[in-house]
């Protein structure tokens, strides 16, 4: 510890050094520029680095490596508070646990983490032995020689996760892969949430991180998990865990779960190419069946400029896709005549418009869904914030305990301090985003709003009334 002006005089050359300042409870970060450190260009002429004699410098990345991998434990335990016993304080935790956690729970099998056979050291063991994101190593082996092969079998035949095993890929792998437990809204990994796959990805495996997964949720209403081959696995789930995890099952009542977009098309008798150009066809064997039935109305008598039974060419087979949301100058695309057809004889112009408005109902009705998933979407960022504040202001409680337990260790006290200090401000930034959350999806709207402006004028649309824009297509609620 030294003044600011030694401080200075010692940094002439190391100019983005970090540096704290002790305010009387804990060192905060302070900049050198503070100080009256200035910063000067080049380096006096002197020389930066010898470049003759390369190899004569010695390798000392191996040896790097295991220091490196020593800190970064040490450093955990200090982060998450384990080297200061907060488990004491906060007890509605997993014990020992020295990850990030976050609620929420999808899944997935990864083949490109594996780990090939080679020589190492028989006597190296793991550091968090469990208290992380991988569950202990010993029961998980013991686990997995208890399984046994799986009785399941594959119906996807396009889906190859569980049914491929023993493929090339595998020689020499001591480890194949993992099974991670995410959480699907940010992408935290969850506690015991991964483990190793040492033949190709198969129920069990992902039984056993689910069930650690699961294992500080038993207060959650319900659970959603999604998974590729979710279609498959929840078949036996309920009898695997009642084997397995008998505590959990109340869980598994509350699980349901999904395959998500990415994995659809590869499952049996959905999205596949064929159907979607079955669908083209149909609709031109269809055209093609009008055209030969209005021929022979023509050749009956029937009235070349008849309206209801008029003329279909293959550039009126359209309608405008109820699936997207609406945009700006939409409404200027006419339907097809055929999509009026069967509307009453002797109608106003109003009338008309208000059969159109009957027709578009459907349309309506899925603008109004859409409207109902943005909200709720909104309504969970802000929740999640709620929750967070209240995340923070346990944690920093939690740290002013320990600060007031380490008075006696003053090093162990400045740290709480400055966790203290992290803490409270985390809390006031949340406060803040909070706060502003309301004004801030109001603004994405108006931005929105400003560049399908931009975009219709580039294409030369602005000359539409005002009845005539995309605000005629929301839905009256």
């Amino acid at each position: 510890m030294v003044c600011a002006a030694c401080l200075v005089k010692m940094h002439p050359d190391q100019n983005f050094h970090h540096v704290e300042e002790w305010d009387g409870s804990g060192f905060v970060r302070t900049p050198l520029w503070t100080l009256g450190h200035e910063l000067h260009l080049a380096h006096g002429g002197l020389k930066l680095t010898n470049n003759a004699f390369p190899h004569k410098v010695q390798d000392w990345y191996r040896e790097l490596l295991r220091v490196y991998r020593v800190w970064r434990y040490l450093a955990l335990r200090r982060r998450t508070g384990q080297a200061q016993n907060i488990d004491a304080v906060i007890t509605n935790r997993w014990p020992g646990f020295i990850g990030c956690e976050m609620p929420g729970v999808p899944g997935d099998g990864n083949f490109k983490l594996q780990r090939k056979r080679k020589v190492d050291d028989p006597d190296d063991f793991a550091l968090n032995g469990g208290n992380a994101y991988f569950p202990e190593d010993t029961q998980y082996k013991l686990y997995v020689s208890e399984l046994g092969p799986e009785d399941d079998k594959c119906t996807c035949s396009e889906l190859k996760a569980v049914c491929m095993q023993n493929i090339t890929k595998f020689k020499n792998a001591v480890v194949t892969g993992v099974v991670a437990v995410q959480c699907a809204c940010h992408g935290f990994f969850q506690p015991g949430g991964l483990v190793d796959l040492t033949m190709g990805e198969g129920y069990g495996h992902t039984d056993y991180a689910l069930g650690h997964t699961l294992a500080d949720a038993h207060d959650q209403q319900w659970v959603v998990l999604t998974y590729d081959i979710y279609c498959q696995f929840y078949v036996n789930i309920l009898k695997r865990f009642k084997k397995w995890f008998p505590p959990l099952v109340g869980l598994i009542d509350k699980l349901s779960g999904a395959v998500p977009k990415m994995h659809i098309r590869n499952h049996i008798g959905q999205w596949d190419m064929g159907g979607l150009r079955t669908l083209a066809n149909d609709r031109l064997i269809a055209a093609d069946g009008y055209r030969r039935a209005r021929d022979t109305l023509l050749r009956l008598g029937l009235s070349p400029t008849d309206t209801c039974l008029a003329a279909l060419a293959n550039e009126d087979l359209y309608a405008k896709n109820t699936r997207d949301s609406p945009k700006m100058g939409e409404s200027g695309d006419v339907d097809p005549w055929f999509w009026t057809v069967g509307r009453p004889a002797n109608l106003t112009v109003r009338q008309e418009a208000d059969w159109s408005v009957e027709m578009d109902r459907v349309k309506w009705f899925r603008d109004r869904a859409n409207r109902d998933r943005a909200v709720e979407q909104k309504e969970t960022v802000e929740a999640e914030l709620g929750r967070m504040i209240k995340s923070f202001t346990q944690s920093a409680t939690a740290w002013k305990t320990l600060e007031s337990m380490s008075e006696k260790k003053s090093g162990r006290a400045a740290y709480a301090h400055l966790k203290v200090l992290m803490y409270t401000e985390l809390v006031r930034q949340c406060a803040e985003l909070h706060a502003k959350a309301p004004g801030l999806s109001n603004q994405d709207r108006l931005d929105e709003e400003a560049s399908e402006l931009l975009e219709m004028k580039r294409k030369g649309l602005l000359n539409m009334t005002l009845s005539e824009s995309w605000k005629d297509y929301l839905p009256v609620i």
